[in-house]
């Protein structure tokens, strides 16, 4: 829970988001041993590329060694993060 309110929270503090203004939407989290995945919306404006250039500032804000970003095998809209401690 902590890393979606980080993750959360650095979107709110930075320009991940929308041009209107409009935050990703985090559908579901889960811990995985040491990692914790995370399944992000991305919304009209966002796309992977976008996580991508922020994946520094996403590794520093939520405590993490390492962050991998992919998009979703299926819907291009969804973004896999991959957050490892």
């Amino acid at each position: 829970m902590l890393v979606r309110h980080r993750f959360q929270g650095l979107c709110r503090r930075t320009t991940l988001r929308t041009p209107s203004g409009r935050l990703p939407l985090v559908i579901h989290s889960a811990r995985n041993g040491d990692d914790v995945a995370m399944l992000v919306w991305c919304r009209s404006g966002m796309s992977t590329a976008l996580f991508v250039s922020y994946q520094e500032e996403i590794k520093v804000a939520c405590f993490a060694k390492d962050v991998s970003i992919g998009a979703h095998w299926r819907w291009s809209h969804l973004v896999l993060l991959e957050v490892t401690f």
